[in-house]
């Protein structure tokens, strides 16, 4: 049965070419079945008989007069008093019906650990990571029927996991009572996991193309390149070997550091060979993360666990953009940090409650720490963004951050002390697992270094929630200063301005950096 619009509309416009018709237009002239239909588009109404849509074909030809639209089987061999345009309307199938397959979905438990199996026919409560594995299980076993189930789905899925095994993976309460919404914490993990999985659609920069469905039903994909994957970037893919190295001997190279890891864990990274052998193997680790699709952080951590010392991270960054990213942000937040908060303190009155809040926190203390810390959380405030969308707070004494909090998928600064200002420990997530602990000598410099090399080195936009703070770190703080291009195109239309997810016009956050930049500078004056 057909019965959608498929996602573009169509328009031929005289010699123009094809142009897209409003997805809010071609969702509106489905609507109504019977009778007249009233379709606004902008500022002119247009008018539409739509007895028609009764029985719907693959598609539909249409005259789009300047205030009425007419279907016609043929094109009129006379050209009316108005220049029409010939709108065509492509429909699609149906997609399967998420019913049908959630229905008759069953998670493999046969797949699932042993310990597991037990504990479920024993109605104990599962362990930690065989409950986070039997998550990775379902969710493989989900995306056979749909690659990127929605919450709906996954709530479905999870409810029906909680009501058959409720002992071992409904919520409990503290006190060990069965909580009013038993599934919450397994919906979140099965969620998590979805949007894992469907990172290079989501956080990572190389989307997907998919063409129209074949005639075998299968989804070809295609792969292009943007501009937004080499962003900033002076050494993205290299194609050159290192002077006297084949693919085998730095293969055999990348094998030596993973048994060096194993056996020193990161400790090794001192090492003189370990320091050779990064350098020489740069070329495999850019074409390991550059390739398609696009590797977990877990199978680049697995090949390459020295990238994921700050040491090495920032080394690679330099090798990527010319930036010595560590030096380069110590310095600048050592000098221009100071800019930043003079700049607030001396406007402390006119600023909002939250910023002066931040301002009374740092009064009278000039520690180079508390100042840098001081001066990206007042940025944040001043571009509205969250604390949270780029740090997260955690009491001192939680050790197993992974099961305290649920990270996100985008990278996240985690701070280990009583609040942000006065945190001493750091590590670094990204895709929901901590990738890098920082050493106790480190501060909180290093500490953004290591994160803000992380989109860089691991191809991954700036998440929309803190771009604006993280283009001006990129622009103010490291000096990245492409003459086009951005970080961050995933909800923000860069040319009409318009959000992609509300559809409302805002104003870009690249104008609002620009004009933060434009009063700082005029301040250092």
């Amino acid at each position: 049965m057909l019965s959608k619009f498929s996602s573009d509309v169509l328009v031929p416009m005289r010699q123009a070419g094809y142009v897209s018709v409003s997805r809010s237009l071609s969702k509106r002239l489905l609507t109504p079945i019977l009778g007249l239909s009233t379709v606004k588009e902008q500022y002119k109404m247009i008018h539409l008989k739509m007895d028609f849509y009764k029985s719907l074909p693959s598609s539909l030809s249409i005259i789009l007069y300047q205030d009425s639209l007419e279907h016609c089987e043929h094109l009129p061999h006379k050209q009316p008093s108005i220049y029409p345009m010939q709108l065509v309307l492509l429909f699609r199938e149906d997609d399967d019906d998420d019913e049908d397959w959630i229905s008759n979905f069953h998670v493999p438990w046969q797949q699932t650990p042993e310990s597991l199996r037990r504990a479920i026919a024993e109605g104990r409560r599962v362990e930690a990571a065989d409950r986070r594995l039997m998550v990775r299980i379902t969710v493989d076993a989900m995306r056979v029927h749909c690659l990127n189930p929605n919450k709906k789905v996954c709530s479905e899925i999870a409810k029906a996991i909680v009501s058959e095994y409720p002992e071992s993976f409904a919520d409990l309460s503290k006190e060990g009572e069965l909580l009013s919404r038993r599934y919450s914490s397994l919906l979140t993990q099965i969620k998590t996991r979805v949007e894992h999985v469907n990172r290079n659609t989501e956080n990572r920069i190389r989307r997907p193309k998919t063409s129209k469905k074949g005639e075998n039903g299968n989804r070809q994909v295609k792969t292009a390149r943007t501009k937004v994957d080499s962003y900033g970037c002076i050494n993205w893919h290299p194609q050159d070997l290192p002077e006297g190295e084949t693919p085998d001997s730095l293969e055999n190279k990348r094998q030596i550091m993973a048994t060096i890891f194993n056996s020193a864990s990161p400790r090794g990274v001192d090492r003189g060979d370990v320091d050779e052998f990064m350098r020489l193997t740069y070329i495999n680790q850019r074409h390991m993360i550059n390739a398609w699709p696009a590797p977990s952080i877990g199978d680049v951590k697995e090949q390459w666990p020295f990238l994921f010392t700050k040491r090495w991270l920032c080394a690679h960054f330099h090798m990527l953009t010319g930036v010595e990213i560590d030096r380069c942000l110590s310095d600048s937040l050592r000098s221009k940090g100071k800019t930043i908060v003079n700049f607030f303190r001396s406007q402390k009155p006119n600023w909002r409650r939250g910023i002066q809040s931040l301002l009374n926190d740092i009064e009278g203390d000039v520690s180079g720490n508390l100042t840098a810390c001081a001066a990206i959380l007042l940025v944040l405030s001043h571009f509205r963004e969250k604390e949270d969308s780029l740090f997260l707070l955690v009491n001192d004494t939680q050790m197993d951050v992974e099961s305290q909090l649920h990270l996100p998928a985008t990278p996240r600064l985690i701070m280990l002390g009583s609040s942000l200002l006065a945190s001493s420990k750091w590590m670094v997530s990204i895709e929901g697992r901590v990738v890098c602990v920082l050493e106790n000598q480190s501060d909180f410099a290093a500490a953004l270094s290591v994160l803000f090399g992380c989109f860089y080195v691991f191809n991954t936009e700036y998440q929309e929630t803190a771009s604006a703070t993280l283009e001006l770190i990129q622009r103010f703080l490291v000096g990245i200063n492409p003459n086009e291009g951005t970080k961050c195109s995933s909800y923000l239309d860069s040319e009409a301005g318009v959000s992609r997810r509300t559809g409302r016009v805002v104003q870009r956050k690249a104008d609002a950096v620009a004009t933060f930049l434009k009063d700082l500078t005029e301040f250092e004056w």
